[in-house]
C-alpha cells in the first residue's frame, strides 16, 4: 500500500512538471477565437468578389491591433510581435506583400499578411501596432488607406 501511495505521489509531482502548451487553453470569446481553428489549418476563404492581383489598388478601411495578441499565434503559425510590420486579411494569401500608405500624411509602409481579420464588421485590414505607428494611425485607430498589392506567393 505505501508503494502505490509513493508511485502516485511520484506521478502526480511529475505530472505537475510538464510544461502546458500555449495555444490549447484559448479562453477568449470574441469571433477572432473561433475563427482562429479554420484559419489555421485552411487557407481557403469565402471569396469577397474582389479580384486580387499584383499591382491592384484598393482604399480599405484600416484598423490596428497590437498588445492584446502580443506573443500569440497568428493564423499562419507565426508568433504575433505587435512592432512587426505585418497585418491581417480575411482572403489575401499569407505572405502577401503590401504598400500601405497615408494620403493625408503620404507616408507609407510595405507589410506581409499573416494571420486572418479583421473580424470588426466594415474594415478590411488590421496592421500591426508597429506599422500603424510609422504611418500615423495610431492617433486616428481606424482609417481609410491607400493599399497596393506588391507581391503575392505563387
Amino acid at each position: 500500500m505505501r508503494l502505490m501511495l509513493f508511485m502516485l505521489l511520484i506521478i502526480l509531482i511529475l505530472s505537475a512538471c510538464v510544461p502546458a502548451d500555449r495555444y490549447t487553453t484559448n479562453t477568449r470569446t470574441t469571433p477572432r477565437s473561433r475563427y482562429y481553428q479554420t484559419a489555421r489549418t485552411t487557407d481557403s476563404f469565402p471569396p469577397s468578389g474582389e479580384v486580387y492581383r499584383v499591382g491592384s489598388t484598393f482604399r480599405w478601411l484600416t484598423s490596428y491591433y497590437g498588445e492584446e495578441f502580443h506573443g500569440k499565434q497568428t493564423a499562419n503559425g507565426e508568433i504575433f510581435n505587435m512592432n512587426g510590420l505585418t497585418c491581417a486579411h480575411r482572403e489575401l494569401p499569407f505572405d502577401t506583400l503590401l504598400k500601405v500608405t497615408n494620403p493625408i500624411t503620404d507616408q507609407s509602409v510595405t507589410v506581409r499578411v499573416n494571420d486572418r481579420g479583421p473580424f470588426v464588421k466594415g474594415r478590411d485590414l488590421d496592421l500591426a501596432q508597429g506599422a500603424a505607428q510609422r504611418i500615423g494611425l495610431i492617433d486616428r485607430g481606424v482609417k481609410e488607406l491607400l493599399i497596393e498589392i506588391l507581391t503575392m506567393p505563387e
